[in-house]
């Protein structure tokens, strides 16, 4: 396997761990473990830095224990015109008004101009809950940006 293939497959580090099937019920023992909850088959695990899910993680991988990052996405939906602006500038602003571990941010283009939606990625469930229920307004340069977050719904494709 090439270094090309091994990044594509690596996923970017999250504050939440989903452990699947553990047969440990008792993960106090870890550092920075802030919040845990279980479903039936599945155990989400919130750690208080990136580094303690980081080590979490790595501990888990080498008891052969099946566990993953995981995310939760959020559409993003401006209020206003924002064609003119700069991407990156937008980009930036969004991630400083959000606050918290912003892990992916892409706004959407048609004809290479920006449409006024995107969506980014967060990595907790209690990051994400926060921020479902507030309007945004804030600067980008000149201008004033008002933006919602939504949860983000995949439809499924129709066949």
């Amino acid at each position: 396997m090439s270094t090309e293939e091994v990044k594509k497959n690596t996923r970017k580090p999250s504050r939440t761990l989903l452990i699947m099937e553990s047969k440990n019920s008792d993960y106090s023992h870890l550092v920075g473990l802030v919040n845990t909850s279980k479903t039936l088959t599945t155990t989400f695990l919130e750690f208080d830095t990136l580094e303690n899910s980081v080590n979490a993680y790595n501990q888990f991988r080498k008891e052969k224990v099946r566990v993953k990052y995981c995310y939760y996405k959020l559409f993003v939906k401006f209020m206003v015109d924002i064609s003119s602006l700069e991407y990156n500038n937008i980009k930036e602003t969004i991630k400083q008004t959000v606050g918290g571990c912003v892990l992916y941010f892409k706004l959407y283009k048609k004809d290479n101009k920006l449409i006024g939606s995107g969506d980014m990625t967060v990595d907790t469930l209690s990051q994400f809950n926060e921020l479902i229920k507030k309007k945004f307004e804030t600067k980008v340069g000149d201008s004033d940006v008002a933006f919602e977050l939504y949860r983000f719904r995949v439809k499924p494709r129709q066949t």
